[in-house]
């Protein structure tokens, strides 16, 4: 999903407008909170 589509998510429907950079930041913070339960996952699945 591009970045254009997900700022127009956020400031559309959750009225929260925010900027490609802030969207960067929290996607990185994101990513590294799930990196962990998401590899447990995987392991607990195969």
């Amino acid at each position: 999903m591009s970045c254009s589509t997900i700022q127009r998510f956020w400031n559309d429907v959750l009225g929260i407008p925010i900027s490609r950079s802030q969207l960067v930041n929290v996607v990185q913070k994101a990513s590294a909170a799930f990196a962990e339960p998401y590899a447990q996952l995987r392991e607990a699945l195969v």
